[in-house]
């Protein structure tokens, strides 16, 4: 066996030319899979923090079936704002900040233009604790730096089908819990130029003070946007949650309360994973191709070796074996070249402007140890598939044809 692979290892190195081709495939080929999957993770990651940062917090709380009977009776199930509550939730481990918020459906007016609205109010200080990235997405002022204490943020699109701008006022209304329509004068602080499309054409976010007036229901809010301390732990934190306050109240994670980014994710991480099978095929192609251009060039070699003796399975072998090593050295050097360039880019950051943000964000590509193993793991196998065509050829040739090939 030891002399099959110092043979192997020589035959590699005897064409140089060939072997740096097949290399230089194998090693493209796993450092664009590295590449692809350290900026899926980095995108991946940096829409999960636009939305756990900058919208919706990690989680939710709310009472028990509140978002089965949300869409039609959003008043109905509320919870009574205690420092008790919140101290319970604050205690659960890895959580970092929560804040009370109130949701509810109402009309907004002009005078001469009128339009549905979907209204979610919160305490300034707080909402920015828990959500500290959504100031980058407001044009304008945000609430916390309203120069009016009855300020209001609107959905981009909303605030141009009423046809306003940074200062106007309008009217809002809504329905009590006890079914009694209130009024209100709100005036535009900012908005967001871009949101996904119900919350730009629905979006009116108010002071949570302002929201209790009107509703009447001091005191109460509909649910708790929870931050916690470590995005990757966030079903973790919300398991947790669940089990600390018990069946009377629900806890939704961001995914679970915006399927449209978990569907985004989930297409991007097939269409990323296809572009990867695709490069694959495209390397065993061009090893399949290789190697059997190598049982080509050395029939003769062969039929020699099998003349004095060397076996068939020992020909197969030799040839699985060199394989092996263009799969090894060509899947660890693109790998490592892979892990290069995403550090690189994750230590610098790369500047991204997410739709409808003020600012730019920097996004960190990211990629675990253990797929870049995978990586090396796959790019054997793959190259080892690859050559067994042409290893399995050159172990049936014939001593006697062979010796007479030119």
């Amino acid at each position: 066996m030891r002399l099959l692979v110092a043979l192997a290892a020589r035959n590699l190195w005897r064409n140089r030319r060939r072997t740096l081709i097949a290399l230089a495939a194998l090693v493209i080929g796993s450092f664009m899979i590295m590449v692809l999957d350290g900026f899926r993770n980095g995108v991946t990651d940096l829409m999960t923090e636009g939305m756990v940062k900058a919208q919706i917090g990690a989680f939710q709380i709310h009472r028990a079936g509140y978002l089965e009977q949300s869409a039609t009776e959003p008043l109905k199930l509320t919870l009574a704002d205690t420092p008790e509550l919140r101290r319970r939730i604050l205690a659960v481990p890895g959580i970092s900040e929560v804040a009370p918020r109130l949701s509810t459906l109402g009309m907004t007016s002009t005078g001469e233009h009128a339009s549905l609205m979907a209204m979610l109010a919160a305490d300034p200080v707080l909402k920015d604790r828990v959500c500290p990235l959504a100031p980058r997405f407001i044009a304008g002022r945000n609430l916390e730096q309203a120069s009016i204490s009855n300020g209001a943020v609107l959905g981009g699109q909303l605030m141009k089908n009423l046809g306003l701008k940074q200062g106007d006022s309008f009217t809002v209304t809504a329905q009590t819990p006890e079914g009694q329509t209130n009024a209100m004068d709100l005036q535009v602080e900012g908005w967001v130029p871009v949101l996904d499309p119900f919350s730009a054409k629905r979006l009116l976010a108010i002071k949570l003070s302002y929201a209790q007036q009107l509703l009447r229901m001091d005191g109460r809010v509909t649910e708790y946007a929870v931050q916690v301390q470590d995005i990757r732990r966030i079903e973790e934190v919300a398991q947790a949650a669940r089990e600390a306050l018990g069946p009377e109240y629900e806890v939704h994670t961001w995914l679970e309360l915006q399927p449209l980014f978990r569907d985004l994710i989930r297409r991007q991480v097939f269409v990323l994973s296809a572009v990867s099978i695709v490069l694959l095929a495209i390397v065993i192609t061009g090893i399949v191709n290789v190697m059997a251009m190598s049982v080509y060039e050395r029939v003769r070699e062969i039929g020699t070796e099998l003349a004095l003796g060397m076996r068939r399975r020992q020909i197969l072998l030799l040839f699985l074996i060199e394989a092996g090593f263009l799969g090894l050295w060509g899947g660890i050097a693109g790998t490592a070249l892979g892990f290069a360039a995403v550090a690189l880019a994750d230590w610098r950051g790369i500047p991204f402007k997410a739709p409808g943000s003020s600012g730019t964000m920097p996004l960190h590509p990211n990629v675990p140890l253990t797929f870049g193993l995978l990586v090396i793991a796959v790019t054997i196998a793959a190259t080892l598939g690859a050559s067994v065509f042409a290893a399995r050829r050159a172990a049936q040739l014939r001593p006697a044809e062979a010796l007479r090939a030119l």
